[in-house]
This record gives structure tokens, C-alpha cells and sequence, in this order.
């Protein structure tokens, strides 16, 4: 009997000293601030006198592009749109956003599809102006009026 009291009370004392550790990583984050986009210039497009066929007229970095079968009277100038980003120093992605513009006196039909922007998916770093020009398919014939419409830029941090 003493020799099982002694086996037991060996094993019961010897499993008492089993070893354990502890480890501990530290957490953190930085705070950034939001990115944020304001437009600076809108995308202008100027007169156009309504052509007898569909046309594309494209306004890039350096203004509007002349068009075989498009009368481009004077008046009101043709500029790209402008956007002010402020990233601070990150990357960010950029997507931009098909349209329409549409007659303002509601006429039905009247409608012509923007394009802006040539890079979706594009991305850039910092804070920084992007300019932003697109192609506007004028239909033939097209009806005469004011016509408006968005030209839409999404920024995001990568």
C-alpha cells in the first residue's frame, strides 16, 4: 500500500510542475485623414452648331478637338474638367463614370452620351489636380438647347 500511495502521490506532485510561457505583440494603427476629391473646373464642351451626322467631339487637356462636320462657333470656351485630390502621401485609385447629358427642356430622345476620362482604374499618389476631358457623341440633327449633365470621379486609398 505504500508503495501505491508514494506512485500516486508522485504523479499527482509531478504533474503540478508542468511549464507554461506567455508572449505578447503590441497593437497600433495610425489614423490617416479621409481622402477628398472638390471639383475646380467643370468639363466644358462650348457651342456646337448641330452637325447632319453623328459626330464625337472630344475636350482633353489642351481644349477641344475640331470635328470634320461640326461647326464650332465662338462663345462659351471648351475646358476639362478639374478635381483637387488630397491623399496626403498614399496611393489611391481613380474611376470614372459614364454619362449622359441631358437637353434641359426635357425633350425625349435628346440625350447624348458622355464618356469622361480615359484611364479607369487609374491610380495616382499625393495630393494633386486631375484633369479630366471626355468625348460627347452629338447626335445628327441634334435638337438645339442647354443641355447638362455630370461628369462623375471616384477616388479611393489603394
Amino acid at each position: 500500500m505504500k508503495k501505491i500511495t508514494f506512485i500516486l502521490f508522485a504523479l499527482i506532485t509531478g504533474t503540478s510542475f508542468a511549464q507554461s510561457a506567455d508572449a505578447s505583440a503590441t497593437a497600433s494603427t495610425t489614423i490617416v485623414s479621409p481622402i477628398a476629391i472638390v471639383v475646380g473646373d467643370n468639363l466644358e464642351f462650348g457651342q456646337l452648331a448641330s452637325p447632319a451626322a453623328i459626330t464625337a467631339i472630344t475636350v482633353g487637356a489642351t481644349g477641344r478637338t475640331a470635328v470634320t462636320g461640326i461647326t464650332l462657333p465662338g462663345g462659351t470656351a471648351a475646358q476639362p474638367a478639374t478635381f483637387v485630390v488630397t491623399a496626403g502621401t498614399f496611393n489611391f485609385g481613380i474611376v470614372y463614370e459614364a454619362t449622359s447629358l441631358i437637353l434641359s427642356t426635357g425633350t425625349n430622345g435628346a440625350d447624348m452620351a458622355l464618356v469622361i476620362g480615359s484611364e479607369t482604374g487609374a491610380t495616382a499618389s499625393g495630393d494633386q489636380t486631375i484633369t479630366v476631358g471626355g468625348v460627347l457623341t452629338v447626335g445628327a440633327n441634334q435638337p438645339a438647347g442647354a443641355y447638362a449633365g455630370t461628369a462623375k470621379v471616384t477616388v479611393a486609398y489603394q
